[in-house]
């Protein structure tokens, strides 16, 4: 075989002449002297590389040394994965971030949030004051006059994403500068054709909404990271309730079927983009209006007739127990706290059955009323259901029910959610809100827009729902 490499050449033209010293290509010699060309070869390779690994836009090999000098990623909270971005973050620690001027510091906030994410609302500063200041300035002096005060807007109030802005602001502000940061939730207003009944959140920034529009499509899957997209669902069934089974990980959806008959019992991994999957009622035609999940994959459906479906193993098991009583009007609504499921209905009805006995359910005495309650949910130790007629009712184990008079409402509330130590309600065209935590009859009208036909809080965000979303 012909020398590998010119390093081959190049060390016979140093060896002795003779026979001694053969070069013929099939001798153990010339395998030996071709093999530390090729080492040679290697070495001036390496030696050309080190050209692209002493700058830190191009470095490969080097890479976690040159973090470990400079100190990269350091206190970062949304720290580089690729070897692009962490390259990218090398460049811009040692060549600099650039001024802390308005055009620069947006720049580089619309480059970690999704497009329109924050919206910049005021640059504060504090002049000293001197000689010839106008009279009501601030007197403001020393390390006053280095600092500024940025008011942002944004939808991720609080957080990962606002954490990654404040940790590049400050690196950017001058050492010898202080810079506040003072964060302002901005809403998400967002737009849908669809009718919604209900709507449910898989606690990471997506809401699944579903109603009915026709088309084709009777859902909306909200994502406010994917920088607050909407993306219709193509699903040809009335819908109307669906919760997100944090359990395996997938979104339900329950409603009408093809021809009022059997009920639609559809699921989606999940990114909630499609619905593909569907199971079959057992035993049971009508229509279903609610549904609540625990936190074992164990999902209850009611509806009409007094329907309930029960759906276990990720839907490979689906039961229909007896309502009590031989019920045979609407559940409206469902909830899960505590091992309980509570389902509420048409005149005042009220069941409730244990996650470990779901083949049993109990009736409650509705306070009396009986009229149709629409809507339960548990938060800060409280049961409430709201139906007609501004009805409302509260227990605290949802065994034993009392009513809850205001002269506030007189229309029917279609949804009930505890977010952020309030109650919330939407009751004629309006939303309500608690005063006090604790007093469900302390109601004021926080109404900012009509999107709250249903609710949902997800720890960080109340969604609001009708034809769109509001997220605030």
């Amino acid at each position: 075989m012909p020398p590998t490499t010119k390093y081959t050449n190049l060390l016979f033209a140093l060896l002795p002449q003779g026979p001694a010293w053969p070069r013929d290509e099939d001798t153990e010699l010339f395998a030996f002297v071709d093999a530390l060309g090729v080492e040679l070869s290697r070495i001036e390779a390496k030696a050309a590389e080190l050209i692209e690994e002493a700058d830190p836009r191009t470095t490969d090999e080097l890479l976690d040394d040159w973090e470990r000098i400079t100190g990269l990623p350091g206190d970062n909270p949304n720290p580089p994965t690729t070897d692009d971005d962490r390259r990218a973050a090398l460049a811009e620690h040692l060549l600099g971030l650039g001024p802390p001027s308005k055009p620069n510091i947006e720049a580089r906030i619309d480059a970690i949030g999704p497009t329109g994410w924050y919206s910049w609302k005021d640059w504060e500063t504090f002049d000293p004051f001197v000689a010839g200041s106008p009279a009501g300035d601030s007197l403001t002096q020393s390390e006053w006059q280095y600092t500024r005060r940025l008011h942002l807007e944004s939808y991720d109030y609080g957080g990962p994403i606002d954490l990654a802005v404040e940790w590049l602001l400050t690196r950017i502000f001058p050492a010898h500068g202080v810079l506040l940061i003072q964060w302002i939730a901005k809403d998400w207003i967002a737009s849908g054709a669809v009718n919604n009944y209900a709507i449910d959140t898989n606690l990471r920034g997506t809401w699944v909404a579903v109603g009915v529009y026709g088309s084709g499509f009777n859902g909306n899957r909200y994502d406010l990271l994917d920088g607050a997209a909407t993306i219709a669902i193509p699903i040809t069934d009335t819908l109307r309730a669906t919760c997100y089974d944090t359990f395996n990980f997938r979104w339900w959806v329950f409603g009408d079927g093809p021809g009022a008959t059997a009920p639609a019992m559809r699921f989606s991994d999940d990114e909630g983009l499609t619905f593909p999957g569907s199971v079959t009622a057992f035993s049971y035609v009508g229509d279903l209006y609610c549904c609540a999940h625990n936190s074992n994959g164990t999902i209850v459906a009611a509806g009409t007739s007094g329907g309930i479906q029960v759906i276990t193993a990720n839907g490979a098991s689906i039961t229909k127990p007896t309502p009590a009583g031989s019920y045979s009007g609407i559940f409206y609504g469902a909830g899960f706290a505590g091992g309980l499921f509570v389902l509420v209905g048409t005149g005042g009805e009220i069941q409730t059955a244990n996650e470990f006995s779901m083949s049993v359910w109990t009736q409650r005495a509705p306070g009396g009323y009986s009229g149709s309650l629409r809507d339960v949910h548990f938060g800060n130790g409280l049961w409430v259901a709201v139906g007609d007629s501004g009805e409302i009712q509260t227990s605290p184990d949802g065994l034993t029910w009392t009513r809850r008079t205001t002269t506030l409402f007189t229309s029917t509330a279609y949804s009930v959610t505890y977010a952020a130590h309030h109650w919330y309600t939407y009751n004629a065209s309006k939303l309500w809100r608690t005063k006090d935590p604790t007093d469900p009859n302390s109601w004021e009208d926080i109404t900012t827009t009509a999107l709250a036909r249903a609710m949902v809080w997800d720890g960080r965000y109340l969604a609001t729902t009708r034809s769109g979303l509001q997220i605030s």
